[in-house]
């Protein structure tokens, strides 16, 4: 076969197979998808059909090192590029990829799917700061922080076809601006505690204030030979849940009622009652246990009185 005819075969995909999209160049592992996604299976048809805005926006979007996601006609499909990619965790992902954005996000639409028509009817752009979303990304529900604006995407007529979404989640820096507060607070009550009843007084007051990272809390004092803990207080729990005295066992018995993992974890928290707890400790444990169980709902401390 000539050179020139094996050159000109080998643009060629296959039988029945186009050359891919100019527009579908770059975009990393989300571009390497939608060049290989079967798109006449989804709302938008093949790319090749697809408007010429919509096009430029999809180039824009898979080449960008932002995080960035188009929402496409009357049913809002969903693009998006490897930056966003993160957003969707691990449920929401490929399987929302061409797919109208309501399939992937049903538990957050009566907010953003509001946000979406207010784009589409009046051609204006919207604007959240840190707007907290409760999502359903890794199989539990959590809460999510995301400043963002969605905006139209225009026809050459000024139809509008769809949404452009420029979005930063921001969870990582509320969560952890919200437990700093929490942490200067408690130091700030706690720092002329000269009792563990006092200090336990002080968390409870402080935890109890309508606090979202750890909805309840109970503290109890372990006597000299560390098999009974009596209660000093609590807060965000009923007293049928807070039993006034626990026998233990062994030590770290009434943390393995919770967890047998915890069982063998050194949850007691040991200090002289004239010093000060360490209530960051407190904090990085409570941190840590949330992410080893998905979703924090309390945590129970124990602290040891060394009267002497």
């Amino acid at each position: 076969m000539p050179k020139g005819s094996q050159l000109k075969d080998s643009g060629k995909l296959g039988r029945g197979m186009m050359a891919l999209p100019h527009f579908l160049a770059g975009g990393g592992e989300i571009g390497a998808l939608m060049r290989a996604k079967s798109w006449g299976d989804t709302p938008l048809g093949p790319p090749e059909t697809w408007p010429d805005v919509l096009k430029m926006a999809v180039s824009i979007c898979l080449n960008s090192r932002f995080p960035i996601t188009l929402w496409w006609g009357p049913e809002l499909v969903m693009l998006y590029n490897d930056a966003w990619r993160p957003v969707l965790g691990k449920t929401k992902h490929p399987a929302g990829l061409g797919r109208p954005g309501i399939e992937s996000w049903p538990e957050i639409w009566d907010i953003t799917g509001a946000q979406f028509t207010s784009v589409l009817t009046r051609g204006e752009a919207t604007w959240s700061d840190d707007l907290l979303l409760v999502l359903e990304r890794n199989n539990y529900r959590e809460e999510a922080y995301f400043t963002y604006s969605y905006s139209p995407i225009k026809h050459s007529d000024g139809s509008i076809g769809g949404v452009f979404g420029a979005i930063n989640e921001t969870t990582e820096r509320v969560l952890g601006e919200r437990r700093l507060r929490i942490l200067r607070e408690l130091a700030a009550q706690t720092a002329e505690s000269k009792s563990v009843q006092a200090a336990c007084e002080a968390f409870a007051r402080v935890l109890g204030a309508g606090n979202p990272d750890l909805p309840f809390a109970i503290l109890y004092v372990l006597d000299e030979d560390r098999t009974f803990a009596s209660l000093l207080a609590k807060t965000g729990l009923d007293d049928a849940f807070a039993p006034a005295a626990v026998r233990l066992e062994h030590e770290y018995a009434f943390a393995a009622e919770l967890d047998p993992a915890w069982a063998a974890k050194p949850l007691a928290i040991t200090r002289h009652v004239r010093q000060p707890i360490e209530i960051g400790q407190f904090l990085r444990l409570s941190v840590a246990l949330s992410g080893a169980i998905g979703q924090l709902h309390g945590l129970e401390l124990i602290h040891k009185d060394r009267r002497t």
